[in-house]
Order: structure tokens, then C-alpha cells, then sequence
């Protein structure tokens, strides 16, 4: 049916926007199968992930794998993921071509600011949260979409 791709700045609260659409689409009266592929689906831990480029590339290939599994025309799957890099977009866009399902972008415009206060919340309540030294170089690493007006 789809792959959709969550495309934001980290704690922009892109979990909780992939999981209000998944629930939205579950609830429309085809009732899609949905399914949300992100970094727990592999226990993977956040700062672990995004330490260097070694692991950070080994994050997008595994869950650049499992999108390709589970890609079908039966189901809709959401990456719920940073997919802060443009070339690593066009290769899930490629993988939705090959597979003959429709490809969408979910792009969540969130202020910088917001993003740092919601990255400091979890750290008082002892829940995940990223390093600042990872959550800045992920900031200024970010592609952000460029939309063209028709």
C-alpha cells in the first residue's frame, strides 16, 4: 500500500506522530495493516546508534533491510526514524519504486528550541533521551526537506 517516512529533528516528538497516524489509518474503513519500524524494533538504544558513523550507518541498514521485508501491497509501514539524511531517503524511495507502493514523506517542522527542551524533559524524568553531544551534531547534520511551490 505505502511506505511512509518520518523525516524530523530529533525530539521533535516524531514517535508520538507516527503512532497518532498509524492509529488514524487503523481506523479508516479499509483497515490497512500498519506497521511502525524503528529503532526498538531492534532494542537498539538512541546515543548507541548515533555514537559515530560506524553505528549510525549500520542503524539505517538494518532498518533499511526490515522496510524491505516487510514492504507489500497489503500493509502500510511507517519509519519511525530520524531520516535526517537526503540520500538515505532516496534509497527508501527507491525501495518503494521497486516494490510498486505509493512513498510519502511526513515532515514535522519543529523550532530548534522546542526540540532542546523536549530532548531535556525525559533526562528529569529518567526516561531515554540524547546526549548533548549527539543531539547537537545531529541538529547541525540535519537535511532538511526543501518543498517546491507548483
Amino acid at each position: 500500500m505505502a511506505l511512509v517516512v518520518i523525516c524530523v529533528q530529533p525530539s521533535s516528538g516524531k514517535s508520538i506522530a507516527a503512532t497518532c497516524l498509524a492509529e488514524a489509518l487503523k481506523d479508516t474503513e479499509s483497515k490497512p495493516y500498519v506497521r511502525i519500524i524503528d529503532e526498538t524494533t531492534f532494542h537498539l538504544n538512541r546515543n548507541q546508534s548515533y555514537t559515530d558513523m560506524t553505528a549510525e550507518k549500520n542503524l539505517r541498514g538494518v532498518l533499511r533491510s526490515e522496510v524491505d521485508r516487510s514492504l507489500s501491497n497489503d500493509n502500510i509501514i511507517i519509519v519511525d526514524s530520524l531520516n535526517n539524511i537526503k540520500g538515505y531517503r532516496y534509497e527508501l524511495w527507491c525501495l518503494a519504486r521497486a516494490s510498486g507502493i505509493q512513498y510519502c514523506v511526513l515532515f514535522c517542522d519543529v523550532q530548534e528550541a522546542s526540540c532542546r527542551k523536549w530532548n531535556e524533559d525525559p533526562r528529569e524524568k529518567g526516561e531515554p533521551y540524547y546526549d548533548d553531544k549527539i543531539f547537537e551534531d545531529l541538529v547541525r547534520r540535519f537535511e532538511k526537506l526543501r518543498v517546491m511551490a507548483s
